[in-house]
């Protein structure tokens, strides 16, 4: 390449990488620390409020059916839509979902699936949950809506395409220092505020560059649907019910027996009882010997309401590639995929967004400034001084 072309690249590199960042960075603060923070959202939970989750398998015999009828008589005006299981090895109340007859907010009951005891209830959405009653679920929504529905689920998908454009771009930009970054030969710059605070934002970006694009592309890959018209017919995005509600003369506990015979080894994580296109339950999970990659909802057993025969048997295996690319983005976006060193990484990735964000705004406001106070003063060609990025934060 041409040097004088290189040096063009390289300044509309930075600058698509600086107003990226700027336009989102807002955005990204909020998102990468609200990020940070739901990489423990389980164990966060269970501190917060014990007692809904602590169960004693020694205290009853499990029963899904059971935690389904108490669910039913706790909302009895709402349509249940199914229940999220838990881990095995990890004894924790069912979060039974249920949604009000006209399309309203999701209502969760927490119940103990051996003993039927309703635990506490929860009401999921923007503009519904509440903070002081349920701060995990709230920093969800404020995480990938804003906690503004629709809406800010739109802010938080194009500040997902801002991050990705930073990303590339500041790879761009930096791709003579980003192996010398990464091997700790780059040095620290500690004379003046500006030369730190470019050489901490340089750094931080080149380590934090990977995880940061894929967080992007997962984010923009979940909610993709986004763009779509079907999201805009209701406030939450989600379709209401439709129909009579499903029925079916076997229980959830029938159901999931014949679905571990269907396929030994599969370990539920969801279970629903769907009423479209005919009566049919609908169990997702995962198989014993699955890779973690994959999730807990990537393999799937789906039954006849009426006389349980199988109707499909899935693997994540047999999917094309979509539907792995859809099974992977969440796990890969939340970073449960791995132990305790992967997570940490996905917080560090996480609180390194406001540092970001931070500098890269001091930088460009002291440029900015330099070149109003000397208009005539030509800036010292990108090539031989490398400036400073904007952030590249969590999404």
């Amino acid at each position: 390449m041409p040097p004088a072309l290189r040096v063009t690249l390289t300044r509309l590199a930075m600058r698509i990488h600086s107003w990226s960042g700027l336009l989102g960075a807002l955005v990204f603060v909020v998102v990468g620390l609200t990020g940070a923070v739901l990489v423990f959202h389980k164990e966060l939970d269970a501190a917060l409020f014990p007692r809904l989750f602590d169960v004693r398998p020694a205290d009853g015999e499990l029963s899904y059916q059971r935690a389904f009828e108490t669910a039913q008589r706790a909302f009895p005006e709402a349509r249940i839509r199914g229940m999220r299981v838990p881990p095995p090895g990890e004894p924790s109340t069912l979060a039974v979902q249920a949604v009000g007859p006209r399309g309203g907010p999701m209502h969760i009951a927490l119940v103990d699936p051996y003993t039927g005891e309703l635990r506490g209830t929860r009401i999921w959405g923007s503009g519904h949950t509440r903070f002081v009653d349920d701060p995990v679920s709230w920093t969800y929504l404020l995480h990938y809506q804003l906690t503004a529905g629709q809406v800010g689920q739109l802010v938080v998908v194009l500040a997902a395409i801002l991050l990705a454009l930073s990303v590339l771009t500041g790879t761009f930009v930096y791709r003579k220092q980003l192996w010398r970054a990464l091997t700790f030969r780059e040095p620290m710059r500690r004379k003046g505020w500006q030369a730190r605070f470019s050489s901490l934002h340089r750094l931080v970006g080149v380590w934090t560059l990977a995880l940061n694009l894929l967080l992007s592309v997962s984010g923009l890959w979940m909610l993709r649907a986004t763009f779509t018209a079907d999201f805009w017919k209701r406030p939450d995005g989600r379709p209401a019910p439709m129909g009579p509600a499903p029925r079916s003369a076997h229980s959830f506990d029938e159901a999931l027996a014949a679905a571990r015979r269907a396929m030994p080894g599969f370990e539920p994580s969801w279970v629903e009882l769907r009423a479209q296109p005919t009566d049919r339950f609908v169990m997702l999970g995962r198989h014993t010997e699955e890779t973690k990659l994959y999730g807990r909802y990537a393999s799937a057993v789906v039954l006849d309401a009426k006389g349980l025969e199988v109707l499909e048997v899935r693997r994540p295996e047999e999917l094309g590639l979509g539907g792995k690319l859809d099974l992977l983005a969440f796990p890969l976006h939340q970073g449960q995929w791995g132990g305790l060193l992967v997570r940490l990484l996905y917080v560090l990735a996480g609180l390194g967004v406001p540092l970001l964000s931070l500098t890269g705004m001091l930088l460009w406001l002291r440029r900015t400034r330099r070149r109003r106070a000397h208009p005539g003063v030509q800036p010292v060609p990108v090539a031989t001084r490398p400036v400073p990025a904007t952030g590249t934060p969590k999404v």
